[in-house]
């Protein structure tokens, strides 16, 4: 979508509905929206913003009959592109096949199914469900970042929206400092709601799973009074060594645990290192500060109580 000023008219199936836009992409799709809305009695068809300047406008009638839609622009500029809307001309509705519950499947076949919209084979009736694999971290420093674009995930046919900071309200962001940050449009809660936007039509639903962040591999040994300052979602806590792993992990524990209402970060011991866990699938943003050691003795480590993945700055 490109928005810019222009007044004209939109005619759908055959009404003639007077619109206008601004520069602005949001206050247009709203006005678009309203528009068309108001004159959904007289011609089948409502509309959707979807939030997204990629995807714009969305027609529907949910009674499947045509769409017809013609754009004339009487003052500045009034396009597809500047309205959010497809371009001109006439779109087919489509249907869904549905097994009833005597039949387990539904067989197409013919000579040219693809008049009908459909795709010859078998499609057998069931219940489904997918989790994500271990994603890549959703950084917010260059370069570009995880997260979900329109058009990156289509389910059942859907084009998915793109995912939106404003839909994650828990995860933590620092504009003042990218290494201590994270990507609010790349977290599970975002994604899963940039798709459950979407659930009436892909009659998908999506959970956010918790973020979990794996202990050390290999814890290793700090010395006594090495000290390290962590900073989790924007809290900082500094842990220090007392040279034994246990106890260092149990201090770590604690120390990250007693400010878990402010990070919504639990830590755990797993007896071998520490396990970090947002139950809500926020992003854990982490890095750590290391303290320089008045003796000749190397700082200390994140590995040292427990915790991998830990950026030292």
């Amino acid at each position: 979508m490109a928005p810019q000023v222009g007044a004209g008219s939109l005619t759908i199936n055959g009404a003639v509905i007077p619109v206008n836009t601004t520069a602005d992409a949001t206050t247009s799709r709203a006005s678009i929206v309203t528009a068309i809305n108001t004159q959904s009695a007289r011609t089948g068809v409502t509309a959707t913003d979807t939030g997204d300047n990629a995807l714009g406008v969305t027609l529907t009638a949910v009674d499947g009959r045509n769409i017809e839609l013609l754009i004339t622009q009487t003052g500045g500029t009034l396009t597809p592109a500047t309205t959010g809307l497809s371009a001109a001309g006439t779109f087919a509705g489509g249907f869904t096949l549905v097994a009833n519950a005597d039949v387990s499947s539904i067989d197409i076949s013919g000579t040219d199914v693809a008049n009908a919209g459909l795709v010859a084979g078998g499609y057998s009736s069931g219940v489904s469900s997918v989790s994500t694999v271990t994603r890549t971290v959703a950084h917010a420093t260059p370069p570009a970042t995880i997260r979900l674009d329109a058009g990156d995930l289509v389910i059942n046919g859907v084009t998915i929206a793109a995912a939106s900071a404003a839909d994650d309200t828990a995860s933590f962001t620092d504009s003042s400092n990218v290494n201590f940050s994270s990507l609010k449009e790349g977290s599970a809660i975002a994604i899963a709601a940039a798709i459950n936007k979407s659930s009436a039509a892909t009659h998908v639903t999506a959970i956010a799973n918790a973020t979990v962040v794996e202990p050390a591999a290999n814890q290793t040994s700090g010395d006594a009074g090495e000290a390290l300052d962590v900073r989790i979602n924007g809290v900082t806590v500094t842990l220090t060594s007392v040279g034994n792993r246990d106890s260092d992990r149990a201090s770590a524990i604690a120390a990250l645990n007693a400010v878990a209402g402010q990070t919504g970060v639990i830590a755990e011991d797993t007896g071998s290192g520490v396990k970090l866990t947002a139950s809500d699938g926020r992003n854990i943003a982490i890095g750590a500060a290391t303290i320089v050691p008045l003796n000749a003795d190397p700082p200390a480590a994140a590995s040292d109580f427990g915790l991998s993945q830990v950026g030292i700055t």
